[in-house]
């Protein structure tokens, strides 16, 4: 009689993940009772910064672990690690109010090392209070001038307010150094909108052009530096090689327009316009682009029949009585008068 071996198949086990490989997830709802578990242990070891990290940089909601860092702080607050709760902690929207005190003594012990940058940065960008470190922030800035990276404290301290004076001379010494990289031109536009003089970043924004000036994103800054009193001379070349890379887009708009207003000649970018207009001529932004030739002493003729195509797409905006008058300012004929 024959027999069949029967094969019994061992038990499985169900998949249980690390807390490091839920961590490594990012999945907030994965992590949440692990995480409430381990609160509960009161584990305050410097070492438990990643897991506050990796908590809020993962989405998690800040006021879960509100508490717990609170507590966490009272031991660690100096720690070199914590400064990665401090930037997870704001970046996610917590409160800056939590900080304060912690931060303070933080930046007390590590306030001049080149990672204190990470630490000013998300302050400033979430608190947008530059008094509680303003002598640390330019002591660092002065030190740190031969570091590319600045420019992330440069933009954020003016963003939030800053004052001028402390950190003009550190400005200029670093786009001294640094003025043809990539990101040289977003302290200089941070400078600009605080109210700063242009001639301090006259000769380095010059020195970023000669590499930068038909960069699409190059548009922002020839609006900015005309729109806070720079003078057209220095953008004049530049705007023209950016048009002849991008005269025909959309957002030209916004290169023509200001060059128009803030006492840029109209021959520099009169075929531009032209251009422009024969494409975009329906357009809202249109508007703004035939009040500033007309404005600016542009030929009325030359933009006719682009604004007789804008008055047919916008009579009735609140934006037809400007462009009105700007075409009648400039002696031009009525194009519902030549009609009939």
């Amino acid at each position: 009689m024959s027999t069949t071996a029967t094969i019994e198949r061992p038990a499985t086990r169900a998949f249980r993940p690390t807390f490091s490989e839920l961590l490594a997830s990012e999945d907030p709802e994965l992590l949440r009772e692990p995480l409430r578990r381990w609160m509960a242990k009161r584990d305050y070891r410097a070492s438990a910064a990643f897991i506050y990290e990796g908590w809020l940089r993962a989405g998690g909601e800040p006021g879960f672990v509100h508490d717990s860092i609170r507590e966490w702080l009272q031991s660690n607050a100096e720690a070199q690690d914590a400064r990665a709760v401090y930037a997870a902690w704001l970046a996610a929207g917590g409160e800056p109010a939590l900080l304060r005190g912690p931060i303070d003594r933080w930046v007390a012990v590590h306030g001049d090392e080149p990672a204190a940058r990470f630490v000013y940065v998300t302050w400033l960008m979430a608190a947008k209070d530059v008094r509680l470190f303003a002598e640390p922030i330019g002591a660092w800035l002065a030190a740190h001038v031969d570091e590319p990276d600045a420019h992330y404290v440069f933009v954020e301290w003016l963003r939030a307010g800053g004052e001028l004076e402390p950190i003009a001379s550190s400005l200029a010494c670093w786009l001294d150094r640094h003025a043809l990289i990539e990101e040289a031109c977003w302290p200089c536009v941070a400078w600009l909108q605080r109210g700063g003089a242009p001639m301090l970043v006259a000769e380095p924004l010059g020195r970023w052009l000669g590499v930068w000036a038909a960069y699409p994103g190059s548009s922002h800054v020839y609006e900015e530096w005309l729109g806070h009193g720079g003078e057209p001379r220095l953008v004049a070349g530049p705007i023209e090689r950016w048009l002849a890379a991008h005269g025909e887009t959309f957002v030209a708009s916004f290169v023509l327009a200001p060059w128009l207003r803030f006492g840029g000649d109209p021959e520099v970018v009169r075929d531009h316009v032209q251009r422009w207009l024969e494409r975009y001529a329906q357009s809202a932004a249109a508007g703004f682009v035939l009040q500033t030739w007309l404005r600016s002493g542009g030929e009325p003729m030359l933009v006719k029949d682009a604004y007789a195509s804008w008055m047919a797409v916008h009579q009735g905006s609140g934006v037809a009585w400007h462009v009105q008058r700007a075409w009648r300012s400039a002696n031009g004929a009525s194009i519902m008068r030549v009609a009939a």
